[in-house]
């Protein structure tokens, strides 16, 4: 006569007090069961599932008619989502018991639904509720399957119709109940591709490579969206091995003999190194070192051009995130690339070469989310300057200073500068003036002043003012001090500048004076004329030179 569960365990906890133990059948343990079993319960409270697997299996060899062995070891399966493993212990407690253990059927419907595997699901249920009334477990595992089932009919739905906000908010709605199910897995990962999310997806195909046996395609999948295209985080570059490489090591774990992988390990490998050193030269301010690191036909910065490039061109299918899946755009999503582009743009600006570094600070503006990086703007107003640009200036350092929350002195005292450029150059320009660049040195501004002067003097058919205006400028510009002070928006001239006191032009006696007091005997001004004769035409003019 066969014993029922609860009596089995009234009279196993009465022997057991006595030292002898029975077995969920209803017969006596089989010598050496026991400390099995203890040993497989202890692992199981302390979540070593393997350790508690291989203790059930061993106490089941000894007692393969135990019931209550195959239930616990399936617990143990479903905790590390073995679920065909947990499927078979389950039903296995279904026979043994003559399908008298009802939980295992409740067990088994949980894994179906985790699964999406609805009516197996509901089979299951009802079974159970047939024998148990009233579960509350089993009403609200029925209406999570229900909901389930709904939501992803609608994410299914969202994606033929590029809803792609509503297809992963759907899908995310079914992976609650329905954690394993590979299709959903995917469908949310190609809707958040759609969308631009590239962490969802990243976290997607993660789980998916522990869900399925992945194959190499998948593994440089991940590889790729993980290293070149997701978004990195404090600390994630040059600290540590990319999770990219770990992915990769992964697939040739399984594959020793892919050479896909491989290939990707080794450059992945090299691209860590050489982050990691554009990081640390960083950290060091050091610009000059940055830039023959980076820049150039052999820099590392076109080392991981081609390695993005090469790496998003070799998957199959190809990939496409928000509708893009040419190269270029796909570059574009780069913060890996971005992070080079801002290096070298904040280094040539460090190093006052803001043309040469105007071409990455141009590019980095244009990656996807990169619109408003302050070391690009500062770079680019930088470059306006030179090229006298002072509108386009004033707006690329404003929208810096915005950038930095109005607080960065730095970046204020460049837009201030650029503000004073812009005001002096509605006023006066003594560059212009003698007909030089901003960058003239000394001896082609005395050359210009020489050749302005013969033009401007009124017997040449200049007049005083002309000939007041170029002595000017070149009074201002061969002085290294009052040209610092021009070049950096501050006109010596200007009386409301409060540089000079007593108003009018500082190199007169008084405001206003003579123009050509220049022209006096001893040339007691420092100009480069010294007065030999008559009248002009028929004076001769030497042009002494400046020590």
């Amino acid at each position: 006569m066969r014993l029922t569960s609860s009596l089995v365990w009234i009279i196993s906890l009465s022997l057991s007090q006595r030292g002898i133990f029975v077995a969920a059948d209803g017969s006596l343990d089989p010598p050496g069961l026991q400390p099995l079993v203890a040993r497989g319960n202890a692992f199981l409270a302390a979540g070593q599932f393997n350790d508690a697997i291989k203790a059930f299996g061993e106490a089941i060899d000894l007692s393969p008619v135990d019931y209550l062995l195959y239930y616990k070891r399936a617990t143990a399966q479903l905790s590390l989502s073995r679920h065909q493993q947990a499927l078979d212990d389950f039903d296995k407690v279904l026979k043994l018991s003559h399908g008298h253990f009802d939980k295992a059927l409740f067990m088994k419907a949980k894994i179906y639904a985790k699964e999406g595997k609805w009516v197996d699901a509901r089979t299951m249920l009802k079974q159970y509720t047939t024998k148990i009334k009233g579960d509350s477990e089993a009403a609200d595992l029925l209406f999570a399957i229900s909901e389930a089932e709904v939501s992803f009919k609608q994410a299914r739905s969202a994606s033929k119709t590029k809803q792609w906000d509503t297809c992963t908010e759907k899908a995310t709605k079914t992976l609650e109940t329905a954690t394993h199910n590979v299709e959903l897995r995917h469908l949310r990962l190609d809707c958040a591709l759609q969308k631009g999310d590239i962490e969802q997806a990243v976290a997607d195909l993660t789980r998916i490579t522990h869900l399925t046996s992945p194959s190499t395609s998948l593994y440089l999948r991940l590889s790729t969206l993980s290293y070149h295209l997701l978004p990195l985080t404090s600390g994630s570059v040059g600290s540590s091995p990319s999770s990219a490489l770990q992915t990769v090591k992964q697939c040739l774990h399984r594959d020793p003999d892919s050479k896909p992988c491989a290939s990707a390990h080794r450059v992945l490998k090299s691209l860590d190194k050489g982050f990691a050193k554009a990081e640390s030269l960083r950290e060091a301010s050091d610009w000059k070192a940055i830039v023959d690191f980076l820049d150039g036909p052999s820099g590392f910065l076109k080392k991981y051009r081609d390695a993005l490039t090469s790496s998003v061109e070799g998957l199959h299918p190809p990939l496409s995130i928000s509708g893009k899946s040419d190269t270029a755009s796909l570059s574009r999503l780069s913060h890996r690339l971005a992070l080079l582009l801002r290096i070298l743009c904040k280094s040539y600006t460090e190093l006052s070469l803001s043309k040469e570094g105007a071409p990455y600070c141009e590019e980095l503006l244009k990656m996807e989310g990169f619109g408003g990086d302050i070391d690009a703007h500062v770079g680019k107003g930088e470059a306006h300057l030179l090229k006298e640009e002072w509108e386009e200036a004033v707006r690329s350092f404003e929208k810096a200073f915005e950038g930095s929350g109005r607080s960065s002195r730095d970046i204020q005292s460049r837009l201030q500068k650029a503000q004073r450029l812009l005001k002096q150059s509605r006023q006066k320009d003594y560059y212009k003036v003698l007909g030089v660049a901003r960058d003239a040195d000394e001896r082609t501004i005395k050359k210009a002043y020489k050749k302005a002067a013969k033009t401007a003097h009124p017997d040449k058919g200049g007049s005083e003012a002309k000939m007041a205006a170029v002595n000017e400028a070149y009074e201002v510009l061969s002085n290294p001090e009052l040209r610092q002070r021009f070049d950096n928006g501050d006109d010596p001239n200007d009386t409301s500048n409060q540089g000079f006191g007593g108003g009018g032009n500082p190199f007169f006696a008084q405001g206003g004076g003579n123009p050509f007091m220049f022209f006096q005997n001893g040339g007691g001004s420092g100009s480069p004329f010294e007065r030999g004769g008559g009248g002009f035409g028929e004076h001769q003019f030497r042009f002494r030179t400046h020590g």
